[in-house]
């Protein structure tokens, strides 16, 4: 079973924010899956499972939009027989957030409109960037254009590009 927790990021970050889960329970996880869009003061990346993480993920133990501290556990992946453990996983999630508490920290804290205040106009995965930079698009352009209330993906930017394509 593995337990893929909020990473400490730099020295001062203590929490991290949930921007979107690019999986849901049930998937099959390989090395270098990308699991989960996070947002701190500093960054927002894109969460990958390790080198050695592979298995279903069983259960995503919190919800987007949740401002959580730095080693709560976000996910559990393995085995079927691993789902008893689950519960382990949750009371210590538990106890790290009512040991965390004094940092305002909440399962719902975050608020959407504090993204665009801190990272610009335009919500997107690492991936999602560098593809259209290597295609030569603009972010703000995709996201007007899809509409979506979620941070633009590099499926998004691909499929953008396809229908761009196909309409010259």
């Amino acid at each position: 079973m593995h337990l893929i927790r909020v990473p400490s990021l730099a020295e001062n970050v203590e929490v991290a924010t949930i921007a979107s889960w690019l999986v849901k329970a049930g998937d099959e996880i390989t090395p270098g899956a990308e699991l989960v869009e996070l947002i701190t003061e500093k960054a927002e990346f894109t969460l990958e499972a390790e080198e050695e993480v592979s298995g279903t993920l069983l259960a995503c133990l919190a919800p987007e939009k949740s401002t959580l501290p730095v080693g709560y556990i976000l996910c559990v992946v393995g085995e079927e027989s691993d789902r008893e453990k689950l519960a382990a996983a949750r009371e210590e999630n538990a106890g790290r957030l009512q040991q965390d508490a004094s940092t305002g920290v909440s399962l719902d804290s975050f608020t959407p409109r504090a993204v665009p205040q801190i990272f610009g106009a335009v919500r997107a995965a690492p991936a999602a960037r560098r593809l259209a930079k290597e295609l030569g698009l603009e972010l703000a352009e995709i996201a007007a254009a899809l509409n979506l209330d979620r941070p633009l993906k590099e499926q998004d930017v691909q499929d953008y590009y396809q229908n761009q394509q196909e309409g010259m």
